[in-house]
């Protein structure tokens, strides 16, 4: 039987947590235009699923916004907890299919370089329970899918030296629009 994705995602997150961080300067700038595009005010609340090292948590955290960083790996959330001095940035090591928040409790729900880490069906249901605790927008950062072959190829290429994703292939050959509770 094979085991199940998450067991490898949080052996390997859990393992290269110390390093992580070392991979940021690929995300450079993104953080900022995630918050900006977020239109988050101070008091707003924020969820981010899939926090890793909680770079993006931070970076709410920094504008006034109370921010919950969730993640499997606990070693992932132990290192921004290190970097944090906010008292207005919670952890929870969770599922994001297990997130224990009533309906529409965040003013905005984040991912970032996540998706892609999971089977498509995991995608949806995530995406869905995005959906549920948002109240105003759902924002997620994903690896963009070039449109020629050979640059999907080359990226590709690229893209899995940097990711160990079993999933990374299957993610860049498919079509959200395609499923009815993802549009608009």
């Amino acid at each position: 039987m094979p085991k199940d994705f998450r067991e490898r995602i949080v052996f390997y997150y859990n393992t290269f947590a110390g390093v992580y961080d070392l991979t940021e300067f690929f995300r450079k700038g993104t953080r900022k235009a995630i918050v900006n595009a977020s239109g988050c005010q101070p008091g707003d609340r924020v969820l981010e699923i899939c926090a890793g090292t909680c770079e993006l948590a931070l970076a709410f955290t920094r504008e006034g916004v109370q921010t919950t960083a969730v993640d499997l790996a606990h070693h992932m959330l132990c290192i921004g907890k290190k970097k944090s001095t906010f008292p207005h940035l919670d952890f929870l090591e969770t599922d994001a299919l297990l997130l224990p928040f009533s309906d529409h409790s965040f003013t905005v729900v984040v991912t970032s370089l996540a998706l892609h880490h999971m089977p498509e069906p995991i995608q949806v249901k995530v995406i869905s329970e995005m959906t549920r605790l948002a109240i105003d927008k759902v924002i997620m950062l994903e690896w963009h899918t070039p449109e020629t072959p050979v640059r999907k190829t080359i990226k590709g290429l690229l893209i899995r030296l940097m990711d160990v994703s079993e999933y990374i292939q299957p993610w860049m050959h498919q079509d959200f629009s395609a499923h009815a509770g993802l549009r608009g």
